[in-house]
């Protein structure tokens, strides 16, 4: 284990942001919500919140089995690699030399080719979905009837020159796998990925056991609205692009491959090639399967997915090893969470890199700072959040605070009594008081006279690691 992993404040940070995902489930009335954050080859912390069936009252947690959508082609392009290491593709490979069939009407006629890194950059041209009528009637439509109809439709621009993201062409890629490897795509990716990840609960059909831990997805008409279940919902020819199942659990596995390696899945030279940028696309750009862009100056990859009862989305930092991946069931886009967590983190692992060859600079927080870590509010006046930021007990008015936030430090005058000094801003020289409930978590801060009621009050499963 990283001696970096016992750091107090590391600690504190990742009580903070299991508040933060328990606030955004209650203030977003989602259901449920699985998340897992790992750094380098080890989870920090994974669990869940809300029950990932609401008329069971099944808890989420890491677990829980979700739809993760577009994820998908992650594995999907992941296993291109594989095959074109294996010298059985190239990347530069027409389409057409791995399926013949394939017509499309070009607009342009600039005799341009279509090959397989526009496919998994979404730089091919190929519109976004077959123009059939699944997404009306939830049929899903075959392989072969997906391909009938791209042949009436016209190109939307000659490969390379725009990103243009396309369901369709990553359903070919699963097609081009399939012929090149002699077996289904759907069983060359379990067996030469997701097997020698440990990611036994992952897969585009679900065992037995991932039926036991699966979340109902639901929809909304509207915030208020009463929640709908849907039903489960095939992609067929798209499946390569979208169709796959899995855990916050086994994602964890997944990051930590993009950043530990693993020769027998594929070249780490292949894993850092996939996250290169193949076209840019305004101050982002697109890998092999991966988005690129950046968080506050620090390069970031990921991906979402977005199916009728889920969302999904995973979010690294290569440079920083750092991963997270957020699962909700409901159409809430938990980009936002994942970002926030990513954001928070990566100051924080900085300093505690730093601390390990350093003696601190100040006094370490009080103990079990994490009970105190989370959302307040004083009814009628506003929300402060309560971290942990350079070894200090803080209270800011933003999701996360910053070196020049002007926060409201806790000196610790009895840890005990949880009675501290404020130090900064109005309130600078009043005492401050952590009410605590029967577990020692608190539920209250008293800043003088002033009440701020805990509000992240849905407790996670799972734990640190």
């Amino acid at each position: 284990m990283s001696p970096i992993l016992q750091d107090s404040e590391l600690q504190s940070a990742l009580a903070f942001i299991q508040a933060q995902f328990a606030a955004e489930v209650d203030d977003n009335k989602i259901p449920a919500l699985s998340a897992s954050i790992v750094y380098g080859g080890e989870v920090l912390w994974r669990g869940g919140f809300g029950p990932a069936n609401v008329a069971a009252d099944s808890p989420a947690d890491e677990k829980t089995v979700y739809r993760i959508a577009s994820i998908t082609k992650l594995f999907t392009a992941t296993a291109l690699m594989r095959l074109r290491d294996a010298g059985k593709l190239s990347l530069d490979d027409p389409i057409t030399k791995h399926l013949p069939e394939f017509r499309i009407r070009d607009a342009h006629s600039d005799g341009s080719v279509i090959r397989l890194k526009h496919l998994v950059s979404h730089t091919s041209g190929i519109p976004r979905e077959p123009y059939l009528d699944h997404w009306l009637t939830g049929r899903a439509q075959s392989f072969g009837e997906m391909l009938a109809s791209v042949a009436n439709e016209e190109m939307l621009h000659p490969p390379s020159t725009k990103f243009r993201y396309s369901n369709i062409a990553v359903g070919m890629v699963g097609e081009v796998i399939a012929r090149a490897s002699g077996m289904p795509f759907e069983a060359y990716i379990e067996r030469n990925v997701l097997q020698p990840l440990g990611m036994s609960m992952t897969a585009f059909s679900l065992s037995d056991e991932m039926k036991r831990h699966l979340a109902t997805g639901y929809i909304r008409e509207e915030k208020d609205a009463e929640l709908e279940p849907v039903e489960e919902w095939h992609l067929g020819g798209l499946a390569a692009g979208g169709g796959m199942y899995s855990t916050v659990e086994d994602m964890a596995k997944f990051i930590a491959f993009q950043f530990e390696g693993k020769a027998d899945v594929l070249a780490p030279g292949s894993v850092r090639e996939m996250r290169q940028p193949v076209h840019a696309k305004g101050a982002d750009s697109y890998g092999v399967a991966w988005s690129l862009s950046s968080q506050e100056g620090v390069s970031t990859v990921g991906h979402g997915g977005a199916l009728y009862g889920f969302r999904t989305h995973l979010l690294l930092a290569p440079e920083k090893r750092l991963g997270v991946a957020v699962f909700v069931n409901i159409a809430h886009n938990p980009f936002g969470g994942a970002s926030r967590a990513l954001r928070h983190l990566i100051p924080v692992i900085e300093r505690a890199e730093a601390r390990v060859n350093e003696p601190p600079s100040r006094p370490e927080p009080p103990s079990s700072s994490e009970r105190y870590v989370g959302k307040y509010r004083w009814r009628g006046f506003g929300d402060l959040w309560v971290s942990v930021h350079h070894n200090a007990l803080v209270a800011h008015d933003e999701e996360f605070p910053k070196d020049n936030d002007p926060a409201l430090e806790f000196d610790v005058e009895d840890d005990a009594g949880h009675w501290f000094r404020v130090r900064g801003g109005a309130s600078d020289g009043e005492r401050a008081r952590f009410d605590m409930d029967a577990n020692g978590v608190a539920h209250r801060l008293w800043i003088g006279a002033y009440p701020y009621d805990r509000r992240d009050t849905n407790q996670a499963g799972g734990k640190n690691h």
